[in-house]
């Protein structure tokens, strides 16, 4: 360890068990359990599963805090035109959609979202075959990657498909439920009561929305927080609440420094550059200005030459 020393064999399991680990919170994953306790845990089961997701259309939403990606998953039944005429096997399939980017307040975590992200782009559609827009997409969804905001990817749920193709398929030949004839009105009343007995076993989440903090209105907004800011801050500090990703930054906070640094580092870096445009322009109105004067005396020396 540091300054030459050395943990203590007597004490470190206790040190271990009661003192470093103290202020770690325990993960709550309660609310992201969708079973209880009773739940088997098998084919069948998980394809009943399936089968009340795709029936009460629950999409489930995914993001990514080392990407700052957000997308939605969903599950998609084939119709009977597909397995009757088409001679699609497949049940399900799932759907890649709505596409977004929400990146973190923290400027240092934002940079390296966006780094990773770009370098998986890369690395996915560096394997396409042309540069064209449509071999870019199908690489894209060989991969299952998705990176555009209107894209949809679809791909079909390989470890559930019907036994027959181009026939109407028995329900007594599958140890679970399936979509066929989910949504007919001869087995409405049927389906209805295979999911209210299926909802004994399941629990769905009920997502909470995340809505951005809005500024107190009891009290007029301050701008400038009580307490110590820079002196390079106090003539840039805009008077308008900020808000960054739809979240509102609280005057004094970490995000709030983190803005306003990088609000003064791009004044800065404006100046710098309106400074060198002039300087620029400068120069080369001088050396303009020399050449011309610099034909004229020639040619008035020609002249002279010739009288």
């Amino acid at each position: 360890m540091s300054h030459d020393r050395c943990a203590c064999i007597n004490h470190q399991q206790n040190l271990a068990k009661h003192h470093f680990y103290k202020n770690i919170k325990p993960k709550n994953n309660i609310l992201k359990k969708q079973t209880n306790e009773d739940f088997i845990n098998n084919k069948s089961s998980h394809a009943n599963l399936l089968y009340h997701r795709w029936l009460s259309s629950q999409p489930k939403h995914h993001y990514s805090k080392r990407t700052g990606v957000s997308y939605i998953s969903s599950i998609h039944a084939r119709d009977a035109n597909s397995i009757l005429k088409l001679g699609s096997k497949h049940m399900y399939r799932k759907v890649f959609s709505n596409f977004q980017r929400i990146f973190s307040p923290n400027l240092c975590t934002q940079q390296k979202q966006e780094k990773r992200f770009t370098r998986a782009c890369r690395h996915v559609l560096g394997k396409a075959i042309g540069d064209d827009h449509q071999a870019i997409l199908a690489t894209a969804r060989k991969h299952k990657f998705i990176f555009l905001k209107n894209q949809y990817i679809k791909f079909p749920i390989r470890h559930l498909v019907y036994k027959k193709s181009f026939i109407e398929p028995n329900p007594e030949d599958y140890p679970f439920l399936v979509p066929f004839y989910a949504k007919r009105h001869l087995n409405e009343n049927k389906t209805w009561k295979n999911i209210n007995t299926l909802s004994k076993h399941l629990n769905p989440p009920t997502p909470s929305k995340i809505t951005p903090k809005p500024p107190d209105v009891t009290e007029p907004f301050n701008p400038i927080p009580n307490m110590f800011i820079p002196k390079k801050y106090r003539d840039i500090i805009p008077k308008d609440p900020i808000y960054v990703n739809n979240c509102f930054i609280t005057p004094g906070s970490r995000e709030w420094f983190t803005y306003m640094y990088n609000l003064e580092k791009s004044i800065d870096e404006q100046a710098e550059q309106e400074f060198n445009e002039r300087v620029h322009r400068e120069v080369t109105q001088a050396f303009e200005r020399s050449h011309i004067e610099n034909q004229e005396r020639r040619t008035k020396e020609i002249e002279e030459r010739k009288q």
